[in-house]
């Protein structure tokens, strides 16, 4: 999933920085995780069709640090899509269908005890998430 999600972001021209280092093993259910990552990557990619081609990125992190998976996304977003009740806030026509991308997340973040940073400063949004996880008993 993470894969084509990137291979989209790239096809439409938005560049990649990625940081990926996780040690195999971590107890963390995958299909929790695959929720977040495709909702965060989701949501990136839109707010990049909103912003001219040469402004377009996605910055993208996960690492363990003692207990916890944490994963940070940023990436530009056009300055007047704030949505239409700010942050966490859908901007497409059809709200009452669209805009439960973060609400989901911040579910499955609660899930695995975790916790969430939802941030946009001028034309730039953040999403830093850290998710307990121990590793896998044998």
């Amino acid at each position: 999933m993470l894969n084509y999600k990137l291979l989209v972001a790239g096809e439409r021209g938005i560049a990649l920085r990625l940081d990926i280092g996780v040690p195999e093993g971590l107890a963390l259910d995958e299909a929790d995780l695959t929720v977040i990552i495709g909702n965060l990557l989701d949501n990136a990619i839109e707010a990049c069709n909103g912003v001219p081609q040469e402004g377009r990125y996605i910055g993208l992190s996960f690492h363990c640090r003692r207990d916890y998976l944490v994963v940070q996304i940023e990436n530009p977003v056009a300055p007047d899509n704030g949505g239409a009740g700010g942050i966490g806030q859908t901007s497409k026509p059809d709200a009452e269908n669209h805009g439960f991308g973060l609400r989901n997340i911040e579910y499955l973040v609660n899930k695995h005890s975790g916790l969430m940073q939802v941030d946009r400063q001028n034309d730039t949004f953040r999403v830093n998430l850290a998710l307990a996880v121990r590793p896998k008993t044998e």
